[in-house]
């Protein structure tokens, strides 16, 4: 006795069944913007201009934000990604402000770029996920100039900074503060405030006359004596100069 399918023979078996995309799907990719498309507008005021892929902004294009940011570059999956110009609209002047010129990747700022702040400071350097980290070069509205290596939107590490008044620190920075060994210069005053610094204070070392002059290489050979003595004279003259803050 031969035992009976509970399914009927007119239905198909799993391995007949054809598991290709259904006709709905098919439908759904057919109105998915890929491509290059004239201006699309959302209901929030915001509008995008460039190239798609699977309804995507993906490509050289432009959105202009209901907030008043503009950016024109290159878009992957959505986001920032590439070469990209972003500005900004000021209501007050009706005119449109460059805030930053460079590199993206992933909707935020990463790599070689310019950044500019709205006082008229700008930023010249490497970034890190939005932010500027690396070597780069800030130059301040008031004139100052600050260069070296960046973490997290501030000086840290080794660098350089350039006062207005002709004044210089070059040493080691913390958290945006001078900050480790480094050497303060002050070219007016004929004085070099060199040694350790805490927190933008002169916490210890010495302070020498730009122009006190360097000892002469070469001439007679000094016995051990007088290396030593003149060793102790060279100390003592600095030690008038001590000092542990900038005067």
């Amino acid at each position: 006795m031969h035992s009976k399918s509970k399914f009927p023979s007119f239905m198909p078996t799993l391995k007949e069944h054809d598991y290709g995309p259904s006709r709905s799907h098919l439908r759904e990719e057919a109105t998915k913007k890929c491509g290059d498309f004239h201006e699309i507008y959302w209901v929030n005021g915001s509008c995008y201009r460039g190239h798609w892929w699977k309804d995507k902004k993906d490509g050289l294009g432009e959105q202009r934000d209901a907030d008043g940011y503009r950016y024109y570059g290159v878009w992957s999956r959505n986001k920032k990604h590439g070469y990209g110009i972003l500005k900004k609209q000021d209501a007050i002047y009706d005119r449109l402000d460059l805030l930053y010129e460079g590199q993206w990747r992933n909707g935020k700022q990463h790599g070689l770029g310019i950044g500019f702040l709205p006082n008229g400071t700008y930023y010249e350097g490497e970034y890190r996920s939005g932010v500027r980290s690396g070597w780069g070069t800030m130059m301040h509205s008031n004139g100052c100039q600050t260069s070296g290596q960046w973490l997290a939107d501030r000086l840290h590490g080794f660098g350089t900074w350039y006062n207005s008044n002709g004044n210089y620190y070059v040493g080691e920075f913390r958290d945006g503060k001078f900050d480790g060994k480094g050497a303060y210069v002050m070219p007016n005053r004929g004085k070099v405030l060199e040694g350790v610094w805490t927190a933008n204070q002169f916490f210890s070392g010495l302070s020498m006359g730009l122009n006190e002059p360097p000892a002469e290489p070469g001439g007679v050979d000094l016995t051990e004596e007088q290396r030593e003595e003149e060793k102790g004279q060279d100390i003592a003259k600095k030690e008038r100069y001590f000092c542990s803050y900038i005067n």
